[in-house]
């Protein structure tokens, strides 16, 4: 997948800090996997009532979810103009039918493209709406 923006900072900058090859390690070091990220999520929510009796930081923004990181780039994707196709690629989804069988292109540049797209419209969003000090 190609890297683009803040999305390519972050990962550099993990890839000096990491010890091993897992960019995001769990507690025991292994790959996290989505429902890790998940329950980490919903134990930030100010509504979570899972031991209740720990001190720990709160999300201000509530009832959302991990799968919003793959929901929003693909809704941002589609409002930019980008083809189903080249957006279905880049979330690494499988083209369905006669047409994944026989269509074996990787859609690399396009993906590069449609991605810096999409970074430019997300530092547009963050400029407009800056964060609450």
């Amino acid at each position: 997948m190609p890297l683009v923006g803040r999305a390519e900072v972050i990962v550099r900058r993990r890839l000096d800090q990491a010890k091993g090859t897992v960019l995001f390690p769990s507690s025991r070091g292994k790959t996290t996997d989505q429902t890790v990220v998940q329950h980490g999520v919903y134990y930030h929510q100010p509504y979570c009532k899972i031991a209740p009796n720990h001190d720990r930081p709160r999300l201000p923004v509530a009832h959302w979810s991990a799968y919003e990181f793959r929901r929003t780039p693909r809704t941002l994707l589609a409002t930019i103009g980008c083809p189903n196709e080249i957006a279905e690629a880049v979330l690494g989804h499988v083209q369905p039918g006669v047409i994944g069988i026989y269509n074996r292109h990787t859609y690399d540049r396009e993906r590069r493209e449609w991605l810096t797209k999409l970074s430019h419209r997300l530092e547009e969003i963050a400029a407009t709406y800056p964060l609450r000090k």
